[in-house]
């Protein structure tokens, strides 16, 4: 019963931060597609995932930008190197979750 009952708490917070948080929807929507295509640019491929055509995607130093074109100031960034010592261009950075940062 208590165990369920946690389980029960954690799914609630969980979904809550889903649906109120920008940042964690698009991580739990397009995190995995997003950190192989991250891989891949920063690999030095240039293969692009179809999902992302309404993004503008960039990579900067050990960083992938994937930046929403309709609204400016908000983009998701992949650091596999954690935040690198210059980040002006990207603007201030705060981290979410994994190798996951979230512009302000």
């Amino acid at each position: 019963m208590k165990k369920s009952l946690i389980v029960l708490v954690a799914i609630a917070i969980s979904m809550s931060l889903l649906f109120t948080n920008w940042s964690w929807r698009w991580v739990a929507l397009h995190g995995w597609s997003a950190t192989k295509q991250a891989k891949i640019l920063l690999s030095g491929g240039d293969e692009t995932d179809d999902e992302f055509i309404d993004y503008l995607v960039y990579s900067m130093g050990s960083c992938v930008v994937f930046s929403e074109h309709e609204t400016e100031g908000r983009a998701m960034v992949y650091c596999s190197k954690g935040i690198p010592a210059q980040t002006n261009k990207i603007g201030a950075l705060t981290h979410l979750v994994g190798n996951w940062y979230t512009t302000q």
